[in-house]
């Protein structure tokens, strides 16, 4: 769980798993995750470089934990707009990594975005999502899930995480109900 993972990485893992399947003639059948990781491995998206030696990122994050949201946000709006716009100051993550991507490599997020939406898709696939015709019955599961997952230990799970050095801003932490519960854990 401290391991940090990325929508890029899972792509380059996946496909060579599709592409293994597919070649011994067999049909490779995806289940779960998140939209954003199937429909990046499905499409074909390519991802913007990111150098994990770079100190960039760090120095960025530290700047919006200064600065603030909107001081980045505004940053970004002088070189990306489009991305601006789409951005609240509170999203840190994506503030971030367009400044990122617009200082490594000279093109806006927004660009590179686009660029690849024009890939055509890597695989013909069939899609099976769950669908609610009313919202409030989705919101009702997501209650009854979040009740279980506390009445089965979330808290303690959380805690033991924490207690074994997961950083609070690793990827598994941001899954549901872990990012909630770290909030509750700390005080904060």
């Amino acid at each position: 769980p401290e391991e940090d993972f990325s929508v890029s990485r899972y792509v380059s893992m996946a496909a060579a798993c599709v592409e293994d399947i597919l070649s011994r003639g067999k049909l490779p059948i995806l289940a779960g995750g998140t939209g954003l990781y199937i429909d990046s491995l499905l499409s074909g998206r390519t991802f913007a470089a990111f150098d994990e030696t770079s100190p960039l990122r760090t120095l960025l994050e530290e700047r919006y934990a200064r600065e603030g949201g909107q001081a980045l946000l505004d940053e970004l709006a002088r070189s990306d707009p489009a991305s601006a716009a789409r951005l609240h100051p509170n999203d840190a993550k994506r503030i971030v990594r367009a400044l990122e991507v617009w200082l490594t490599t000279g093109r806006t997020i927004t660009q590179h975005n686009e660029e690849t939406k024009a890939i055509p898709p890597r695989y013909d696939a069939l899609t099976l999502t769950l669908d609610f015709r009313r919202r409030e019955d989705m919101w009702e599961r997501i209650d009854r899930r979040v009740d279980r997952m506390l009445e089965a230990g979330l808290e303690r799970e959380v805690r033991a995480l924490l207690d074994s050095g997961v950083p609070e801003r690793c990827t598994a932490m941001q899954a549901i109900g872990y990012k909630e519960m770290v909030p509750v854990i700390s005080g904060a």
